[in-house]
């Protein structure tokens, strides 16, 4: 059951993620630059939480195959945190 509250946890983050799309019809002089490092802040946060749900759910039997699975869960995850943490410096740079 530990997973559904990584998955939940997630979704809520890209959720977030998504919201601040929309931003700027709530808020009328908004920043885009800020608008659009809340968006790729909250995208950050959520492949930190899909590596931290699945480091720490990770299945213990040696030759499982939802062991694959997670190697590429976290894999994936690492390299999409990573990407999103080079358009948080761009975006940092700009402005």
């Amino acid at each position: 059951m530990k997973i559904v509250k990584y998955i939940i946890l997630y979704n809520i983050m890209w959720g977030i993620s998504i919201t601040m799309c929309y931003f700027h019809r709530f808020i009328d002089d908004i920043n885009y630059s800020l608008q659009d490092f809340l968006i790729t802040f909250f995208e950050l946060l959520a492949w930190i939480v899909l590596i931290i749900g699945a480091i720490d759910t990770f299945p213990q039997n040696k030759y499982s195959n939802k062991r694959v699975w997670f190697y590429y869960a976290i894999m994936g995850g690492f390299i999409s945190a990573i990407h999103s943490f080079i358009g948080l410096i761009n975006i940092l740079e700009i402005t």
